[in-house]
């Protein structure tokens, strides 16, 4: 099999993948309670009554859709292989003719794009009913830092993911990490407001960098080179991360013959 067509099989793959997890998704309360009902909670406790100019509304805007868009991959995005373990099929997927990492970037990608896209929506309708004074100056590079943001979460969840299935405690980890990496990520409060010595844990957070390009761009601010490759390579860094522990999984559960790892 060629290159050109192997890659066409994978992509069908991830395709198929992320379809599955969009259709099993549409059940769950998640999809609503963090794509929806968070968000608008957030934007209405924040704007609701203030007097507002374009960039606080903009800024206050895009950092209440990353934050939520956090809190929608540690919960939904970040719990996919727990479920597939849960559910008993995690072994077919090990099994599977296709990569399993593969099947996992797929479904990733999915629940990423659904929560996404429900942020997306949520946010706009909100700030046309709070009136508030969003300005974007240029949308189509907006609208391509949001979706290099929105794979680098891939990657992210990924990584999640593949750390959650080694312990038992992913769901005390995951109300651990939620607001730390907020606010270490200046989502909630501006790092300005930070002392210096608790600014760099930003550096690797690749939502920080997101947050900083797209609120820059709305703006009309300049756009560094520097803060877009660091949120590609944080992206790649983190699925690479995932990929790796994902394996170290694999493996380990082969040796011992069971996918409980603990």
């Amino acid at each position: 099999m060629s290159i050109a067509a192997r890659a066409l099989r994978y992509l069908e793959v991830v395709l198929a993948a992320a379809r599955l997890q969009i259709t099993g998704m549409r059940g769950s309360p998640f999809p609503i309670l963090l794509g929806v009902v968070q968000p608008a909670a957030y934007l209405v406790i924040t704007m609701h009554g203030r007097a507002l100019t374009p960039e606080a509304a903009t800024t206050d805007m895009l950092g209440t859709a990353m934050m939520t868009l956090w809190g929608s991959t540690i919960w939904s995005a970040g719990g996919i292989l727990r479920r597939e373990r849960a559910q008993g099929t995690m072994p077919q997927l090990i099994r599977s003719w296709c990569d399993a990492r593969v099947v996992l970037f797929g479904k990733c990608l999915g629940a990423v794009a659904v929560s996404a896209t429900a942020i997306s929506v949520t946010t706009t309708v909100m700030m046309l009913a709070l009136g508030a004074p969003v300005h974007i100056d240029r949308p189509l590079l907006f609208v391509a830092l949001a979706a290099l943001a929105a794979l680098s979460t891939v990657g992210l969840a990924m990584l999640l993911g593949s750390l959650f299935i080694l312990t038992r405690a992913a769901v005390r980890i995951s109300e651990a990490l939620m607001y730390p990496v907020v606010l270490a990520g200046g989502l909630l409060i501006p790092l300005t407001l930070m002392p210096s010595w608790l600014r760099w844990p930003s550096w690797f957070i690749s939502l920080h960098w997101a947050q900083v390009l797209t609120s820059e761009c709305a703006l009309g601010r300049s756009v560094q080179p520097g803060q877009v490759a660091a949120l590609a390579a944080l992206g790649v860094l983190y699925a690479a991360a995932g990929v790796a522990v994902f394996g170290r999984a694999v493996d380990l559960g082969r040796r011992r013959g069971t996918l409980e790892f603990f």
